[in-house]
């Protein structure tokens, strides 16, 4: 019998999660759909299945075997009891879905829709789009409404969406025979696997126009400049993503895209932010930072006035609360006004003698 361990490439103290990475990427590599070992692939599942599981994989350190739980293999795929696929993911990312030619489908799903006798149905989505926003810094801290003109495919304004010429109507498509669908079957290492996919005739319709629509020749979808609202919360960091759900590009009979906005914060010239709080050097004199003082500062909302304290020295920071970045419930972080001691670039021969009267007071 194998090693499990060694199979997988792991230690014997390896964490679970340690193991399902260490099975996601050998089970890409080698699985058969992408031309791997049908051999190598049953052993790295196998040895998952049992490390994966803190009793079958207590019986294996135990004894070098498990008895309990474990399924069997042949030609016609896996049988028996205890093979779970729900982790059988996207074998290149380690996610719960693939992508493939704007097709979306859950492995873990299909293998559990296969035992079970089911066959699935894919859902055709459009693609997804990013875009860059410049902010300013106000607006990244108190959010704002912006609206942006995005060329994409969207649904023709002239039909719809529909494809067909106002008044002409459908007819039930020939090659589908109006179900929209049609069922693909394929063969792997589990055994036959039916694949529902949206018929390419009516695009998953189930109808074709009578007569196609002029003006986007009857595919229903037109690349057009489309005015889109983006609510920017307040607080987003430089950097930040913001997914809107279906406003990428449109898919006739089936889902459209996201739009994913990229927010960059152009940086401000007197503010900057650490985390929830808002930072602002002050330049203070010598003299006030020894007797003490009142100095305006600005902030975001306005002026404000600001007593420096006698004894005040360079680094020393005042926190005002409440006049930070939002963040929570109605929470906002501080603002931090940090000393800056300003030394004078010349002295007179009176102010030379005052400050040696200091130093010889040791001050």
């Amino acid at each position: 019998m194998s090693d499990f361990y060694k199979t997988l490439g792991v230690n014997k103290n390896a964490s679970k999660e340690e193991i399902k990475k260490a099975f996601h990427k050998l089970a890409g590599k080698h699985h058969p759909d992408r031309g791997g070992s049908e051999q190598k692939f049953k052993e790295i599942n196998e040895a998952y299945q049992t490390l994966s599981n803190d009793a079958r994989r207590a019986e294996y350190d135990n004894h070098g075997q498990t008895f309990s739980g474990r399924g069997q293999y042949s030609s016609g795929g896996f049988t028996g009891q205890g093979w779970d696929f729900s982790h059988m993911g996207d074998f290149s990312t380690g996610g719960e879905s693939a992508n493939a030619g704007g097709v979306e489908f859950d492995l873990g799903e299909m293998f559990n829709d296969f035992f079970s006798g089911r066959s699935r149905t894919q859902t055709k989505r459009g693609s997804d789009i990013s875009i860059d926003i410049e902010i300013t810094f106000e607006e990244s801290i108190f959010g704002i409404e912006r609206k942006v003109l995005v060329t994409k495919k969207s649904a023709c304004v002239a039909c719809a969406g529909s494809g067909t010429e106002k008044g002409s109507g459908y007819t039930n498509c020939m090659r589908c025979q109006g179900r929209g669908t049609i069922k693909d079957s394929r063969r792997s290492i589990f055994g036959t696997i039916v694949v529902e996919n949206a018929c390419p005739e009516c695009e998953g319709l189930g109808k074709t126009p009578n007569v196609k629509c002029k003006q986007c020749k009857g595919l229903g979808i037109q690349k057009q400049p489309t005015e889109i609202k983006i609510g920017i919360p307040a607080g987003i960091e430089n950097g930040e993503m913001i997914r809107l759900s279906g406003y990428g590009e449109y898919e006739k009979a089936g889902r459209a895209g996201d739009l994913y906005v990229k927010i960059h914060v152009r940086p401000h010239p007197i503010f900057k932010r650490e985390g929830t709080d808002i930072s602002i050097d002050l330049m203070v004199k010598l003299t006030d930072a020894i007797l003490g003082a009142r100095y305006k500062i600005s902030s975001l909302e306005g002026d404000l006035d600001l007593e420096i304290k006698a004894g005040t020295n360079n680094g020393d920071v005042i926190r005002i609360a409440g006049r930070g970045v939002p963040f929570g419930r109605g929470k906002r972080g501080n603002l931090i006004v940090r000393m800056i001691l300003r030394m004078p670039n010349k002295l007179s021969h009176k102010a030379i003698e005052a400050i040696t009267r200091l130093r010889e007071e040791g001050i």
